[in-house]
């Protein structure tokens, strides 16, 4: 699979599989809809200098403190 270009946060572009993302993004929506809370999906630089997903709940995306943070991607919210 050909990777996308997504928008993260501060206007920066990552590399980012779409069957990934789409996986991740399913990923997320089913721990949303089970626990009801709402999620970030932001892209971080792995120890291997790879474009990786990651996540967190919303309310501690402000304090986050990754240092390989890239940005955001999306918001994902209980369906």
């Amino acid at each position: 699979a050909t990777p996308a270009d997504e928008t993260v946060g501060n206007d920066q572009t990552a590399s980012i599989d779409a069957a990934y993302l789409s996986h991740m993004t399913n990923k997320l929506q089913a721990r949303s809809n089970d626990d009801g809370k709402d999620y970030v999906l932001y892209a971080r630089v792995n120890k291997a200098n790879q474009t990786k997903l990651a996540y967190c709940v919303a309310d501690k995306w402000a304090g986050l403190t990754d240092k390989r943070i890239i940005g955001p991607v999306k918001t994902v919210s209980p369906e």
